[in-house]
């Protein structure tokens, strides 16, 4: 019988398929799953999602190699490949595990589940059996993604917006690209558009949710409980510091309608209602969210800002107010923020440095047996590193690091609620996604174990892909955490500099270049280390970004440009231009500062600026995402207060644009106008 499957797409020093041997088999067919017949239309979409002309439903005398499935293992996600030659067959507890056999058996083929909307396919199928006849089980029970969909990204767009086929169809991808990468919840934030009700939204959603349970997965939506405190347009229970039950039942009966299984609570940021204020509403929302759902599960976001107002006394003891969501009767989820951990410098993101007591709480509660989970990003969307755009794949390295803490300190098994919080996938950023629930379900004993696999049926040049990766992220842990120089990397807009003159910080923050202009010497000094410290990190990236092959060889002699590699060799050179552009615009105003002709790097920075836009245009016509520019528009027209795509300021550059211009300025130039950003 034919069997199957991965791609083998040769490096340029050696284009010749491996002889194969052992566990590989060469040759050419179809996969066919046999599922149930209660989940039919499960594998149906499975395979249609993947793109891939080898993957097939069909009975069991189909022709090729026939993959079947028997539930008959205990526990939820576990699963079991048993080889028996002419066929495959999956044990496992349920239908998330079911599908997770049938991603692995892919997986094993050569198929990689990268992008929601793409994956890969191999040319020539080669398939690795010897990891098969191993019980695979879950480390974490919930294993989850948020789209943050306040902000106007994909999610946004395909979760929230009803009425567009595509959309729903982009969607549904969504949620079959989180189970194959092992996940087994999604989520997204419930918008104030919705509040008075909506019956497309509702039929839109229950649409999606029903989708995502046939599949295994649990859904959730985010809400908000005071008005007062929504800094956006999130959809909250009540618009006053008062809960008004009957009120609060309504907006309640229309976010439960479509049947989620759990309400995300949040409440808001930088601003709070008085402590017993709070808790008394804040419990009483809990209730009558079991009441109008008695099978509900409710969890409350402990945020973080280190400010001296969200500095309280509750009943004797002392805290952050955000601590006041662990008394409502939910379970807290522990926030942190960008690419920050628990266990390191946290920057003074937020004015922390570091999460200590976010830690505190959490080892504690797992320790005592305490409900708790954990809620870190995978992306800071708001003028940080997507929309800069800058690549991280630091954010892999410190998503592995809290876990393997936990592991450490509490012991394996103990962290058992993890959902990422997400806002975007463009830039390589579905690599954070990917990694994290992937790590949720199995974790590896090194991160870098990880990435390793991701580019495995490329051979020498996958290897060379993924070792870039990995040392692109142990330099940036090193430059931008151990060295704090996070603030410069990232952008400014209009906004942030108006919070920074009241005292609210979010990101890390950095010296203003009129600032620069009054330090001492001493101060200049440190500012000028600054800048060789910048001039290095670019340096090294750009190193790092030399080695990433960019094309794959589908003959001896013809080479072909791979999305894949292009998009890591495009993130990691853009990174080392921002890099080299805030050492440019920054050395520009130490110059100035010193009495010297800041010119000169000013130019310099212009024309980095202007290989940033190549490097800019060239992702930009090869996004992932099949929803058009949406994401791209300096106008757009959605639900959230953000009225332009999340990647607009990445499109123009603008937050290089405004610094250029902001040192220009500062330099006695001709004056111009900044731009805001925002």
């Amino acid at each position: 019988m034919l069997t199957l499957l991965t791609l083998l797409a040769c490096s340029g020093d050696d284009p010749s398929p491996p002889t194969p041997g052992g566990t590989v088999d060469t040759q050419a067919d179809n996969l066919v799953f046999v599922p149930p017949a209660e989940h039919q239309s499960v594998f149906d979409d499975f395979v249609q999602f993947a793109g891939s002309r080898w993957l097939a439903t069909g009975s069991s005398d189909a022709v090729g190699l026939t993959v079947t499935f028997v539930d008959d293992l205990d526990g939820d996600g576990c699963y079991r490949i048993d080889d028996l030659g002419e066929a495959l067959e999956v044990h496992a507890g349920d239908i998330t595990g079911m599908q997770y056999g049938a991603a692995d058996i892919a997986e094993a083929a050569g198929h990689r589940f990268f992008h929601p909307t793409r994956s890969h396919a191999p040319d020539v199928m080669v398939l690795d059996r010897s990891g098969f006849g191993v019980e695979h089980c879950p480390d974490m029970a919930r294993r989850g993604l948020h789209m943050h969909t306040l902000h106007p990204i994909e999610g946004l767009y395909d979760f929230w917006e009803p009425g567009s086929a595509a959309g729903m169809e982009r969607a549904k991808r969504t949620i079959d690209w989180v189970a194959k990468n092992r996940g087994n919840h999604i989520q997204w934030v419930a918008l104030t558009d919705i509040t008075g009700g909506d019956p497309e939204w509702t039929a839109h959603t229950t649409e999606l949710i029903d989708y995502a349970h046939a599949r295994g997965l649990t859904t959730g939506l985010g809400v908000q409980l005071f008005g007062g405190a929504n800094l956006q347009l999130a959809f909250d229970l009540e618009d006053t510091s008062t809960v008004d039950p009957d009120g609060v039942r309504a907006r309640l009966e229309t976010l439960t309608s479509p049947g989620p299984d759990l309400l995300n609570l949040s409440f808001g940021e930088f601003s709070g209602e008085e402590p017993d204020t709070f808790v008394e509403a804040g419990t009483l929302a809990v209730e009558l969210m079991h009441e109008v759902d008695p099978d509900i599960e409710v969890t409350t976001v402990i945020h973080v800002g280190n400010y001296e107002d969200l500095r309280i006394e509750y009943q004797g003891e002392e805290m952050l107010y955000y601590f006041l969501g662990t008394l409502l009767g939910a379970k807290p989820w522990i926030h942190t923020t960008m690419y920050y951990n628990l266990f390191e410098d946290a920057g003074l993101a937020y004015l922390h440095e570091e999460f200590d007591e976010h830690r505190d709480y959490l080892l504690d509660a797992l320790r005592d047996g305490e409900p708790v989970g954990y809620f870190p990003e995978s992306a800071y969307w708001v003028a940080f590193d997507i929309n800069v755009p800058t690549y991280l794949p630091l954010y892999i390295r410190s998503r592995f690091h809290d876990m393997d803490q936990v592991r450490q300190q509490v012991g394996p098994g103990a962290l058992q609620d993890h959902v990422l919080f997400s806002s975007g996938w463009e830039w390589g950023y579905w690599q954070n996604d990917i990694a994290t629930l992937r790590m949720n379900y199995e974790l590896p004993e090194r991160w870098e174990g990880e990435v390793a696999t991701w580019f495995t049926p490329w051979g020498a040049d996958g290897q060379a892909v993924s070792d870039a990766i990995i040392a692109a992220a142990d330099r940036q842990h090193q430059a931008l955490i151990i060295d704090r120089l996070a603030a410069y990397l990232a952008g400014r807009e209009l906004i942030i500099d108006v919070g920074g003159y009241q005292g609210i910080v979010s990101q890390p923050d950095r010296p203003s270049f009129a600032g620069i202009q009054t330090m001492n010497d001493a101060q200049l000094d440190e500012m000028s280390a600054r800048v060789d410290e910048l001039a290095a990190l670019s340096d090294d990236l750009l190193a790092i970004a030399a080695t990433v092959p960019t094309h794959t060889y589908r003959t001896a002699t013809v080479p072909e440009p791979n999305a894949w590699f292009v998009e890591v060799h495009q993130g990691l050179t853009v990174t080392a231009l921002r890099a080299r552009f805030a050492a440019e615009v920054f050395g520009a105003a130490v110059t100035l500062a010193r009495g010297g002709d800041p010119q000169p790097e000013l130019l310099a920075a212009a024309s980095t600026m202007g290989e940033a836009a190549e490097q800019v245009h060239a992702r930009h016509a090869a996004l992932h995402w099949t929803g058009g520019t949406r994401i791209l528009d300096q106008v757009d027209d959605n639900d959230t207060l953000y009225q332009f795509g999340y990647l607009a300021k990445a499109d123009d550059l603008c937050f290089w644009e405004r610094e250029l211009i902001q040192m220009e300025n500062e330099a006695g130039g001709t004056p111009q106008s900044v731009p805001d950003c925002f």
